[in-house]
């Protein structure tokens, strides 16, 4: 999954996934760029939510912000390509889910791209707000969906929401339909009644 940043913001949420948080200045020197280029970048980054601080480094009275990435930023170095195997070590580590579902949505895409592969998990995921999981269509074998249930069996908070978010979205569908058909109704019962009137 190419050009879904930049390519130095890529280059960094990469960097980050591999080896954990990082003040700007050590970024810059990871990737051996420009510190106004890495500087730039990050801040991006910040603003699409893909980094956050994570803590503070002191170095000569001054405090500098170590950055890693955030929840929709972890998954986006899976569409990068990062290991997932690593984005969860240091996720579980570094990230503050704020809820059961959270962390399990997290772990669910990890062991989809290590069952699938990234490229597989791009289809499932929002590339523009990776963390949003879609229920858009994917074309899915009968094992693939059994699996797919087997690892979301794992995540009992991810699956009651899943659960949640389909039955409400099946109730406003319904309650569409209803207004649709009680118009159609409504339509021929006119009909009705006017062909009444002219017989």
């Amino acid at each position: 999954m190419k050009n879904l940043i930049p390519s130095l913001q890529s280059k960094i949420v990469k960097e980050l996934a591999e080896n954990g948080p990082a003040t700007i200045n050590e970024i810059k020197r990871m990737l051996g760029k420009d510190y106004r280029a890495v500087w730039f970048s990050v801040k991006s980054l910040l603003k699409k939510g893909l980094l956050e601080p994570v803590d503070i480094k002191e170095y000569r009275g001054r405090v500098f912000h170590r950055l890693w990435l955030s929840l929709d930023g972890a998954l986006m170095a899976l569409l990068l390509g990062a290991k997932p195997d690593k984005i969860r070590e240091l996720g579980l580590k570094y990230l503050g889910f704020k809820d059961d579902v959270d962390r399990e949505t997290f772990e669910f895409c990890i062991e989809l791209a290590e069952t699938y592969g990234a490229d597989w998990l791009g289809g499932f995921i929002y590339p523009e707000k990776p963390f949003m999981v879609t229920a858009s269509i994917v074309i899915l074998t009968k094992p693939m969906t059994d699996d797919m249930l087997k690892i979301l069996s794992k995540y009992p908070a991810l699956k009651r929401y899943i659960w949640e978010r389909a039955i409400s979205g099946m109730l406003k569908l319904r309650k569409i339909i209803g207004k649709e058909l009680s118009r159609s109704n409504f339509k021929s019962r006119l009909e009705k009644r006017d062909r009444f009137k002219t017989s």
